[in-house]
């Protein structure tokens, strides 16, 4: 006999065991979880199929790692893309996608439970008055049975008394326990509410600039306010309701078995159907519902879109093309709302008409129930109201668990807002005891990351020494913010090498960076409060000698003029702003970032969108800086007029520095500068 024969010895006890790869394993048996037609060597051709089935058997227990290979390579296989199907060659299985959706679904309820666990003493009260109000609410109808029974069958009108004051009692118990359970789990869903809203703008507020190039703040509005609000309401409304409903669902169910065992075998084989409604309503209703919101947001979209280019329509006249194309929105957001709410009055008149249908059934058997002597009226009555209250209880913790399944998108994104850290450490890194305000750039190459294939900066170098004067120029879209946006460490994902004083930016801590660096935008930024705290925002500490003098180098004086002004400093910004030029308020802002006694200071286009005089005096305020500080100033501006006094100027094109010198110099080059400066000349 060859080696390669499978042949087994007839004498197995004295058999040397072959070797383990000559024993063919399960992984090998094609088909074994439909085919159990594969032959073991040594059983012959007429094995009965009760043998080939215990030979399989006999195999997955000898060979049980083999088996779990071969299960995991044929029936947890993902599908190949080859095959008929729409999935993914690299996708799950239907069954673990459904897994996990659940696991994820049972660690969003199980966070929002932590907020709630976080007063316990007010929730451990809440608790037991849900649990006193599900109890008397079960009890009711118990009594009323009592009561029936005491007159029908007993004829015992003081044992109907006694029952009648249990059943007061009861309905006041009800009463009160109903009172604090609504007031405590409200008190709770404002707790909540506050909680889930500071963590929710602490983890905003900490996110990397990056995130906010993304999202408006009417989007953050949203989070902070509408979505909140919802999660407030699933957890102080409708997980206690839905621990009620179940509670008194179970206790409903306990309680009929008992009464009759034939009228609650009957409604067992009702209540599949209940599911069925149930079930198909919940899958119908979560497609139109998120239909509905992708209409409705398609419509808010285009009302924002229609007023933030309300002049461009004036001008245009196209107002009832704004308003026509309006009018289809509202139809088709009329046409979600419809098909929702048809489903819904189709899964109300169902479910009524079944719970009808059922209680004529009770009737009619619970009828004849007592004819023969099983029940009595009472208990027939009982059970009739058990039926109403567990319909009732049933519906409203479906309803319950709807609203909770649909809140879950807002929990996860929430709380991807809450758990999102910033990519740069805030805190933590060096500081410079001596700082002088040197930079250097080195072969720095940006992209922002949105358009990470887009270089803005294509390998910068300068150096900027501390105390001096510097600019950048050039078109639109140069690059010119985004080397300040770099020195600000709004971003840190680039190539090459930033240096302050000698030290790698990403080594610094930030927030002490942004304590040494005086930053003013095109836009001006004026917070609510009085003028004194808008110049000393973000301060801790400061004398009000050092606030006056700030002022007057600003050029800022005005504020001191009583005659305009007579609260100074104590003016009202919230309420008095529309006193304030737009001069005014930038000048504002220079003093404030001067309180900082900043080291490097920075104009990025601060000139923009300021008239002739707003601009004179705000180029006042920058001339009084540049000759009685040392601070390392830097402008960025499109506007060449408001820079030819600096001795240094960058003029920047497509990501790139190609020229460098003072105006004369640039000028006498007869390159990129002059022939934008020429540009601006003719234009004015």
């Amino acid at each position: 006999m060859s080696s390669s024969t499978k042949s087994i010895p007839t004498t197995p006890s004295k058999a040397k065991p072959k070797p383990k790869d000559k024993i063919p394993s399960v992984k090998k048996i094609p088909k074994l979880q439909r085919d159990l037609s594969y032959k073991q060597p040594g059983l012959t051709d007429g094995s009965s199929t009760h043998k080939k089935f215990w030979n399989e058997i006999n195999l997955i227990f000898k060979y049980p790692f083999d088996y779990i290979r071969f299960i995991q390579n044929t029936l947890l296989r993902p599908k190949k893309a080859s095959d008929d199907s729409p999935r993914r060659a690299d996708s799950p299985p239907k069954i673990l996608l459904y897994f996990n959706k659940v696991k994820d679904a049972a660690s969003l309820n199980t966070r929002l439970l932590k907020y709630l666990l976080k007063s316990r003493t007010v929730l451990l009260i809440a608790a037991i008055s849900l649990l006193a109000t599900g109890i008397s609410q079960v009890k009711l109808p118990e009594i009323v049975s009592s009561i029936i029974d005491a007159i029908i069958v007993r004829h015992n009108p003081v044992a109907m008394n006694d029952m009648a004051e249990l059943f007061f009692k009861y309905c006041v118990i009800y009463a009160l326990s109903e009172f604090f359970y609504g007031y405590l789990f409200n008190k709770l869903g404002t707790r909540i509410q506050m909680s889930l809203k500071e963590e929710v703008f602490c983890g905003l507020i900490l996110r990397d600039m990056q995130y906010f190039d993304k999202v408006s703040p009417s989007d953050i509005i949203n989070h902070i306010d509408g979505q909140i609000y919802a999660l407030q309401n699933i957890c102080a409304k409708e997980f206690p309701n839905l621990a009620r409903n179940s509670m008194i669902v179970v206790y409903t169910v306990w309680n009929l078995t008992f009464q009759s065992y034939k009228l609650t075998f009957f409604l067992i084989t009702i209540i599949p159907i209940y599911l069925i409604l149930s079930f198909g309503y919940s899958y119908f209703h979560d497609k139109l519902v998120k239909s509905e919101s992708e209409s409705y947001s398609k419509t808010s979209n285009s009302v924002l879109e229609t007023f933030n280019n309300i002049k461009m329509i004036k001008a245009s006249s196209t107002e009832n093309t704004e308003i026509e194309k309006y009018r289809q929105l509202l139809q088709e957001n009329a046409a979600a709302s419809h098909n929702k709410n048809l489903i819904w009055s189709l899964n109300i008149s169902a479910t009524g008409l079944l719970t009808n249908f059922t209680l004529l059934l009770v009737i009619y058997m619970g009828m004849t129930l007592i004819n023969v002597g099983e029940i009595t009226a009472g208990k027939l009555c009982s059970y009739i109201l058990y039926i109403i209250v567990l319909s009732s209880a049933f519906r409203d913790a479906s309803n319950n668990y709807n609203l909770i399944k649909g809140s879950l998108p807002i929990c996860r994104d929430l709380f991807v807002l809450i758990d999102a850290n910033s990519r740069m450490v805030y805190k933590k890194g060096n500081t410079i005891t001596n700082f002088q305000g040197d930079v250097v750039f080195k072969n720095v190459t940006f992209s922002y990351p949105e358009t990470p294939n887009k270089q803005t900066l294509k390998g910068i170098s300068f150096n900027i020494n501390s105390g001096s004067q510097v600019a950048f120029v050039g078109p639109n879209n140069a690059g010119k913010s985004s080397i300040i946006s770099l020195l600000l460490r709004f971003y840190d994902e680039y190539k090459g090498e930033i240096k302050i004083d000698g030290v790698n930016l990403k080594d610094l801590d930030t927030k002490w960076l942004n304590q040494q660096i005086g930053y003013l935008t095109e836009e001006t930024v004026i917070f609510e409060g009085t003028l004194e705290e808008n110049i000393t925002y973000g301060l801790e500490s400061y004398s009000k000698e050092k606030l006056n003098k700030t002022v007057k180098l600003a050029n800022a004086d005005f504020i001191f003029n009583r005659n305009l002004f007579p609260n100074g400093l104590q003016t009202n910004m919230s309420e008095e702003s529309h006193k304030f030029s737009a001069g005014q308020k930038k000048r504002i802002e220079i003093a404030r970032s001067l309180m900082k006694d900043p080291k490097i200071l920075i104009f990025d286009e601060v000139m923009n969108g300021l008239d002739a005089d707003s601009e004179l005096e705000v180029q006042k305020a920058i001339d009084n800086l540049l000759e009685y500080s040392l601070i390392t100033t830097i402008f960025v501006s499109q506007k060449l007029a408001s820079v030819v006094k600096i001795k240094n100027i960058f003029m920047v094109v497509d990501g790139k520095i190609v020229e460098q010198g003072s105006h004369k110099e640039l000028i006498m080059k007869d390159g990129a500068y002059k022939s934008l400066f020429e540009k601006q000349y003719l234009t004015r």
